[in-house]
């Protein structure tokens, strides 16, 4: 009966009722600790996800202000169609107005190496 009470010191797969007793309350704490730590990782793992979502509606809020801000500033925002057809035709003027240039300047030069 001793024996089943103390455990025989030799076998540790037979620490006896008092010290396995003993174990299984230092577990039962040690668990009990555990978890206390796993609660309050859940709880600052929870304050941290509303953190990131916090941030991501920040960040979605300055990329539509940044949209908007673009768009505001940009030159087609200032154009209308009427002053893009007046862009258009005086863009295609110049162009054809160096092209005759051009023309002009390559005939005289032809003309003048023929004399």
């Amino acid at each position: 009966m001793n024996a089943g009470i103390k455990g025989d010191p030799a076998d540790p797969s037979n620490p006896g009722l008092l010290h396995g007793s003993q174990a299984l309350a230092a577990g039962a704490s040690e668990l009990a600790t555990g978890n206390t730590k796993l609660a309050s990782g859940s709880t600052e793992l929870a304050t941290g996800v509303q953190k990131l979502a916090d941030g991501n509606a920040r960040i979605a809020a300055g990329t539509d202000t940044l949209y908007s801000s673009a768009a505001a500033i940009s030159p087609t925002s200032m154009v209308g169609k009427s002053d893009t057809a007046v862009a258009l035709g005086m863009v295609a003027v110049l162009v054809l107005g160096s092209v005759s240039i051009y023309m002009v300047l390559w005939n005289r030069r032809r003309l003048q190496s023929a004399e």
